[in-house]
This record gives structure tokens, sequence and C-alpha cells, in this order.
């Protein structure tokens, strides 16, 4: 069969081959094109058409021309104009940021990620994805630093850290790929790469959240698992608000709050209270420990701990700072409770600030159900929280720069103005990050325009409760700057 037979017959091959000159641009159909590509490639392997079982040379069937079912073996050169393939989440291949999200500080972002923390734990230690100990995952300092386990994850030689870059730990911890987790990374930190701005026509690679499932930590999950197995056993909420109901905000933990502005009586009707020293953290020990079994109390973040003729429960500050309680709310109810420790400012305690209950930190912000307002303030910190609360703005307050859940995001659906106060004069730039993760986030969720729309942050020279002790919050309220000239970034002096 000649070489015009075999165009003929194929004619697909026409197409794909036809010479076009100068300029004149190619005219011929692609998906043609290529699924005629497949079929030669078959021809060229084996000698068969797909689908006809039948040998180049071999006779055809009986009533069949020649020219259709029999196809010769060309020794033509086909090239075909490569294009962009589509990958099969309906996205296309993009170059990922992975040096710019590597590149990042590994302390804020063991936050970011959410690695598990010993309370007694060194500053730079975090619980290790890879082989499960509890505080022997360094991060480094530095940029790009990256992390360094120093547990079983080298115990076959002796003394030898294993390395490991952020997205290697990110994705270990949140059980994802790489690429899926290089992508989440720079979602939350506000990196900008060709995936964010994708060509025309085509569908982005950062799809639209919608309300997320909770996930609680395993250790958490399991405490609330055997108390529900219980019969007539308290789930935290009933401890807490037990606690809430016997504790006074004593003249101490006024004392505190005054001295930052707010108004003591306005934080106890909240439901703030405070514990003076050792002897109040005792009685609140042997009360708990009277009152509620084993496992209602590793539930509500208060084990035991001991030999089992001196049992003790575990106490925030191991029961001898004075602390104020803090207490958190959704839709009204009592959800988790928080300490403080109201020292006067020291070096000494500049680490030792706040306090989480043992597995069972509150799952969602302090004052959560300003969220759904339509002006939301985001603050690092209850007590500016609770400073924007009482000059009557809808403030929630974040645990600390770093600390945002996914189910959070969706509650921020119907906000028309997003305030964020983070810090902008950290050395170590935790409130920017913790602004640029808060961002992404939102962009992940809602899209760049919808983010440009309503999101706004604060660049002050303080705090929002600094500003309060000042006398200057108040009238930077009055004044609304997140609603002028539509700036991502309101200075105010």
């Amino acid at each position: 069969m000649s070489t015009d037979g075999a165009a003929t017959s194929i004619p697909w091959l026409v197409a794909a081959t036809k010479p076009h000159c100068g300029s004149e641009p190619a005219s011929y159909d692609i998906a043609a094109a290529e699924t005629g590509h497949a079929e030669l490639q078959q021809i060229l392997r084996t000698g068969r058409r797909r689908g006809t079982g039948r040998v180049d040379g071999a006779a055809p069937r009986s009533g069949v021309p020649s020219g259709e079912e029999i196809r010769p073996r060309p020794h033509v050169a086909v090239t075909l104009r490569a294009r962009q393939q589509p990958i099969p989440n309906g996205g296309f291949r993009v170059s990922l940021p992975w040096r710019a999200v590597n590149g990042k500080d590994a302390q804020a972002i063991a936050q970011l990620i959410g690695l598990a923390k010993r309370e007694k734990s060194e500053r730079r230690k975090w619980g290790c994805p890879f082989c499960g100990s509890s505080d022997a995952l360094h991060a480094y300092p530095g940029e790009g630093a990256g992390f360094g386990c120093w547990a079983a994850c080298g115990a076959d030689q002796p003394r030898l850290c294993r390395g490991y870059s952020i997205i290697d730990v990110a994705a270990e911890h949140w059980g994802m790929g790489a690429a899926d987790t290089c992508r989440r990374l720079a979602g939350q930190l506000g990196i900008v790469y060709d995936d964010a701005h994708p060509p025309r026509n085509r569908p982005a690679l950062i799809a639209p959240v919608t309300r997320p499932r909770l996930v609680l930590p395993s250790k958490q999950e399991a405490n609330l698992a055997a108390v529900r197995q219980i019969p007539g056993a308290r789930l935290p909420p009933a401890l807490y608000a037990d606690l809430v109901a016997r504790l006074q905000l004593t003249f101490r933990g006024a004392r505190y709050l005054t001295g930052r502005g707010l108004d003591a009586i306005a934080a106890r009707s909240y439901g703030f209270r405070s514990i003076d020293g050792p002897s109040e953290w005792k009685a609140v020990g042997r009360y708990l420990q009277r009152t509620y079994i084993r496992e209602e109390l590793a539930a509500a973040g208060f084990p035991l701990d001991g030999e089992p003729a001196e049992e003790r429960v575990t106490l925030p500050f191991n029961g001898r700072l004075p602390a104020l309680l803090i207490p958190f709310f959704r839709r009204g109810k009592l959800i988790g409770i928080r300490f403080r420790n109201i020292l006067p400012d020291n070096p000494q305690y500049k680490h030792n600030r706040y306090r989480n209950l043992v597995a069972a930190k509150p799952l969602w912000p302090f004052n959560a159900d300003s969220l759904r307002a339509l002006t939301v303030h985001i603050t690092e910190g209850e007590i500016d929280g609770e400073t924007l609360r009482q000059l009557g703005e809808t403030a929630a307050g974040m645990y600390s720069a770093g600390v945002w859940l996914d189910h959070w995001t969706a509650e921020l659906a119907g906000a028309a103005e997003i305030v964020d106060w983070h810090d902008c004069r950290d050395e170590k730039h935790a409130g920017d990050l913790g602004a640029a993760a808060l961002r992404g986030r939102l962009v992940g969720a809602f899209g760049e325009a919808w983010v440009a729309q309503r999101w706004r942050r604060m660049i002050t020279d303080a705090d929002p409760n600094a500003l309060h002790q000042q006398g200057r919050l108040a009238a930077i309220l009055r004044e609304t700057p997140w609603r002028r000239g539509g700036l991502a970034d309101v200075h105010v002096a």
C-alpha cells in the first residue's frame, strides 16, 4: 500500500502533518489530532489498530474493503504542537512556590501547622509527627533553617539529627501530599504564585472551601469518647460552668483588669474570674478531685497525676501563680476556659503568661459569636478582644498570632468588614506572619476579590489595649479609618 493510501485512510494524519508557511496558523483540530496520535503510536508499537485486532499485512475479512481495516506501518515523522496538559483535579500544571514556603521561619510555621507541644517544653521544641516524640522536633532559628528531630527519627545512628523541611513536617502532620501541602501553606501565608492568578477560562487549583468538619486533636478526641461511653458522665462544659459559678473575680484579679484600663465589673459579668495563689489553687484541685471522676477530669483538661495513693489534679502554672480565668463562649454557652498569669510584668515570666488546659484547648476564639457580625474585629489575644468588646465593638480574640483554625473561616462568610489588629511591632514578625496567614486562608475560602473588598489591617504603634490605656482607641474607633480609601493596610498615627 502506498504512502498516499495511508494518508487517505488516516485523514487526521494529513491534518496533523500539514505544513504551513510563513505566519499562517495551524488550522487542524487538536482533539482529533491527539486522538489520532495515540492511534498512530499503537500502530508503531504493535502493528495493530486499536479495536481491530488485525496485524499489518494480514488478509482482510471478507466483505471489508482493503483501505478500511488494514493500516500500513507509516514511515513518516509526525510532530504535534505541544500544549499545556490538563491534570486530574481540573487545574493546570504550575510552578509551586517550594522555595518561598520552605524559606519561612520554622518556629512561626510550627504554630501555623498546629504541631503538638508540651507545656514545659523549650520554646523551639515541638512534637514530631514522624516518630511521635513529644518534644524532640527542634525548630531551628532563621529563615529556611527548617526542622530537626533528635529522637527516634535518627535512632539507627546515635546522636544523629534527622532534618526535615517545613513542607515535609506539614505534609506528615496534615496527612496530605507535598504539592497540596505547598498550596495550602502558600495560601495561608499569602504567597502569590501562578496558581493564585490562573489563565483566563481555566479553573484555579485553590478551590473555595465550604464548612469544614471540626477536627479534634487525637488525645482530646479520645478523652471525650471515653466520657461519652460512661452513662451520666458530665462533659467539659458542665465542669467549666461549675468552676465559673464557684469562683469569684477577686481583688487581685480586679486590680489587674483595672490596671489594663478595663471595667472589672463588666468583665466579671461576662465571666472572668481569678485565683489569687497556691492556697486557692489547692482548694480548686481538692474540689475537682472530690466532685468529678477520672475520665471527666481528663476530658476537661485537669488529669490526675502521681502515684495511685497520692494522685493530684494537674493544675495550670502547677497551682502556684495567681491567674485570671478567661471564659470562651459560643452561642451563649461556655465551651472552654484559659488562664492568664497576672503577676506584674517580669522577664522571668515572659514565656509563662498563658496556660491552656491539658489536651483541652478551646475550639473557638474568645467571644466567638462576633465572627458572625457584619463588622468583625480580630485581635491577637483575649485582653485586646475584651478591650474592644467593652467599647461596644464585635471583636474575636485569638490565642496568639499563629492560631487560626479552619472551621473558624466559614463563620466570616456574612461579614462586610474584617478589621485585623495583628501586632505589627513584633521583632520576630509573628504578627505579620499571622496577618498574612489569616488573609491567605480567607483568599483560599472566598477569593481575592471578596477579601480585597472586606479585609483591612490596622497598622498602629501599639496594640488595642495599649491604645486604650493611652486614651486613643475610642477616637480611632469613632473615625472608622478602615472605611477610608479602600487600602488593605490602614496606617493610624
